[in-house]
């Protein structure tokens, strides 16, 4: 460990946000937003401060309550509800995490700390849910906490006038293969989930999901926010295929 300066790690912050790190993802109305990934921002922690840096949290808070389940329209560009096959709209458990922090960093003698809150909202009421929700929340307050320090912690990726200039990914995120399945096929693509998180999927075609109990929420769920495969293609298969197969559930105008 080197004896690095308060003024040579100001230095290191005030430099530009290197492009490669930032990664995208899908936003609430279909469009795309760029963000760090918490293991990068640790990564940058690591480095910046040579491992003098701690975060400390208090006890994650959680809330429930019951909502209309809804999807995006892209013809009205907008969230419409999603319909039942009685016609009537679909209701869900969902959820919202929360826990607040605190990011020191310990130089020469002194302590600078830097706090705020990290929130994640969940679908579903089941043990992996409140598990994803409970690390969400924390990783979102760590990255919050961390934004404060400047570009090289994304704080930039906030400016919308920015980050308009920000290289976007050639063509567009998990949808993009959508145009390119029909309906049938949408029904035969594997379903993502599966394994320790929700065995009863495992090596089920989306059909099958469908037509499961809680098939219409899972779609739901594929189709939306919360589902994110980045650059896993058979999730991104997975992603538009429930989306055709949530339009075909909805009752005929």
């Amino acid at each position: 460990m080197t004896d690095i300066s308060v003024t040579q790690i100001l230095e290191r912050l005030k430099q530009p946000l290197v492009t490669t790190r930032v990664k995208w993802r899908d936003g609430a109305k279909g469009d795309q937003v760029p963000y760090l990934e918490g293991h990068d921002m640790i990564a940058t922690a690591n480095e910046v401060f040579e491992f003098r840096w701690s975060f400390d949290i208090g006890e994650p808070q959680v809330r429930q309550w019951q909502r209309t389940q809804t999807h995006w329209d892209k013809q009205k560009e907008t969230r419409v509800p999603t319909l039942g096959q009685d016609g009537q709209p679909l209701t869900e458990q969902v959820g919202i995490s929360w826990v607040t922090g605190r990011v020191t960093i310990h130089l020469e003698g002194l302590a600078y700390v830097h706090a705020d809150v990290g929130r994640c909202a969940f679908t579903g009421d089941s043990p992996d849910a409140f598990d994803t929700a409970i690390s969400g929340c924390v990783t979102d307050c760590l990255k919050r906490c961390l934004r404060q320090l400047g570009s090289q912690f994304g704080n930039e990726l906030y400016n919308k006038a920015l980050r308009a200039d920000l290289k976007k990914p050639a063509g567009k995120l998990p949808n993009s293969d959508s145009v390119a399945l029909t309906l049938e096929q949408a029904k035969s693509i594997p379903c993502p989930l599966g394994a320790k998180s929700h065995p009863e999927y495992k090596g089920l075609v989306l059909e099958q999901v469908a037509k499961s109990p809680d098939g219409v929420k899972v779609l739901q769920y594929l189709a939306g926010n919360e589902y994110r495969p980045n650059g896993d293609k058979n999730g991104q298969k997975a992603k538009a295929a429930a989306q055709l197969l949530l339009d075909a559930l909805q009752p005929a105008a």
